[in-house]
């Protein structure tokens, strides 16, 4: 029996190594894409202004009180956001530069017994001859139409559970559970089949089924896996058996091969795969040793909104949730006057989510997917 470390990304990531300030040379890498000739970016003098001015938000933002960074980094993002779409052709340089692009969301006033009671309106792509950034971007970045056709507003309860660099501080105070979580993942052949096989936390086993049940072939709880299963991970991951409890071995779209068709049946199940994880799939936006050496990879299912299943991403409600930060900060201060679990979960949001959001965006303007360490 043999293996193989597979990650069923749709693109390879490029992996740069600093040892310098990690946010400045993410903006090093982000403001070098306009001088990289075809590897680059579409649009260069167009997009440039807006890059230079998220740059300044954010370097702004990160050398100021909370209070005042979660409003700049909004904007930070909103800037990038606006690149995106020029990049990839949802908006020319004309219509960003006239009033016709919006920002898309909206929030009337209110008071909240918790942040995570805000509501925030999102408006639809194209609405009255204006442009709006927000569902734009979800349609490009996501590849997904959005599906609402009227203003539809949400609130943030909706997309914290996404944030997941702030998901410890979201279940302790708030009692919601993220749901994004990690996954390693290997093709396994034996003389007569092939397979490829997850390893998920028992608590995720709904949540794999309910999303991609078609392809699941079997489900072995610890309890169940064979000597040779367990040695299979520890090799491949450097993981002891006992690292193993309270996981299960999903095996996806078992395939049977001979001799002669086994690189064809190989290519079946990778194209297969790749399908489908496709809508669930996210590549993570840092490394460390650890993550390096095990391979994790972010299985994050889609978000209901308005009785509605789509397609979601972190960087999406990290966006959302920093334009929920602007509008508090600028209109309903009142609301963070004293220190309290919103108050805390804000700060941490700016202290941790800010430079993953900024990563994302880095993987996703660039041609290559630069992830930076």
């Amino acid at each position: 029996m043999s293996y193989i470390r597979y990650i069923p990304y749709q693109g390879n990531l490029y992996e740069v190594s600093t040892t310098t300030d990690i946010e400045n040379q993410l903006w090093q890498e982000l403001t070098m894409l306009r001088h990289e000739g075809a590897n680059g970016v579409y649009g260069k003098l167009v997009t440039a202004p807006y890059i230079d001015q998220a740059k300044t938000y954010y370097l702004d933002a990160r050398s100021s009180n909370w209070k005042s960074s979660g409003l700049l980094y909004y904007y930070s993002f909103l800037n990038l956001a606006k690149t995106y779409l020029v990049i990839n052709r949802a908006v020319s340089g004309n219509n960003l530069k006239s009033t016709s692009v919006y920002h898309g969301l909206s929030a009337n006033p209110q008071n909240p017994n918790s942040i995570i009671d805000f509501q925030l309106q999102i408006h639809p792509p194209n609405q009255n001859r204006k442009k709006n950034v927000f569902s734009l971007f979800y349609e490009k970045f996501t590849g997904e139409n959005w599906p609402f056709n009227n203003t539809l507003t949400i609130e943030i309860r909706d997309i914290i559970k996404y944030c997941d660099d702030i998901s410890h501080e979201t279940n302790s105070f708030y009692g919601i559970n993220s749901c994004s979580f990690l996954v390693q993942s290997l093709i396994r052949l034996t003389n007569t089949q092939i397979w490829f096989e997850l390893v998920v936390p028992d608590p995720e086993i709904p949540t794999i089924q309910a999303s991609i049940g078609h392809g699941i072939s079997s489900v072995i709880p610890f309890v169940s896996m064979t000597a040779i299963d367990k040695q299979i991970w520890f090799d491949s991951y450097k993981r002891e058996p006992f690292h193993l409890k309270n996981h299960s071995l999903v095996r996806i779209n078992t395939l049977p091969i001979t001799a002669a068709n086994r690189d064809t049946q190989f290519s079946v199940l990778k194209a297969f795969i790749t399908n489908l994880f496709k809508d669930y799939i996210v590549a993570l936006p840092k490394t460390s040793y650890q993550t390096y050496l095990f391979q994790y990879w972010g299985f994050v299912p889609k978000i209901n909104l308005n009785g509605t299943d789509i397609k979601w991403h972190p960087l999406l409600s990290n966006y959302l949730y920093s334009f929920m930060l602007s509008t508090v900060l600028r209109y309903h201060p009142h609301l963070f006057s004293q220190e309290n679990k919103d108050t805390f979960i804000s700060n941490a949001w700016c202290s941790q989510s800010a430079i993953s959001t900024l990563r994302y965006f880095l993987m996703n303007i660039s041609n290559k997917q630069i992830r930076l360490n």
